[in-house]
């Protein structure tokens, strides 16, 4: 189980849609668009509400993010690291 506990912390802080955010290997990660196609890149997060998550740490804020379909990212991912597992 992970966590965090957050005291002062500022409101209107950096969300994303919640299903933007995956589980890798025990690790959040989102999917950022880069050039090509998307990278995982792991962040932590905070509290959940109305479809949103908050990120703590990870993302600046100016990133374009797979939200409704990361999940079929993250099953590529996968199948690339079974492939390449021989």
């Amino acid at each position: 189980m992970t966590g965090a506990v957050i005291t002062g912390a500022e409101a209107g802080g950096l969300t994303v849609p919640s299903d933007a955010v995956q589980s890798i290997e025990g690790s959040s990660v989102v999917f950022v668009a880069v050039n090509g196609g998307f990278r995982a890149t792991p962040v932590l997060v905070g509290r959940q509400a109305g479809g949103r998550t908050e990120i703590l740490r990870g993302l600046g804020g100016e990133e374009r993010v797979a939200a409704a379909n990361a999940f079929l990212l993250k099953a590529e991912l996968a199948k690339g690291e079974a492939e390449h597992g021989h």
